[in-house]
C-alpha cells in the first residue's frame, strides 16, 4: 500500500498552524550547504 500526503503540508507551532507553500525546484533560494546544515540540526525533519 503506497502513503501519499494529498494535502498541503502544514507547520504547527507554538498553537499557530500554517499551511506551506511549495517552492518549484528551480527557485533555489537554499543552497545545499545551508540544506544539509538543516537536516543535520534537525534530523527529525526526515522522519517518516
Amino acid at each position: 500500500m503506497r502513503k501519499r500526503q494529498l494535502t498541503a503540508p502544514l507547520l504547527v507551532r507554538d498553537g499557530h498552524t500554517r499551511i506551506l507553500d511549495r517552492v518549484a525546484f528551480e527557485d533555489r533560494f537554499i543552497d545545499e550547504g545551508r540544506l544539509q546544515s538543516l537536516l543535520f540540526e534537525h534530523p527529525q525533519a526526515m522522519e517518516p
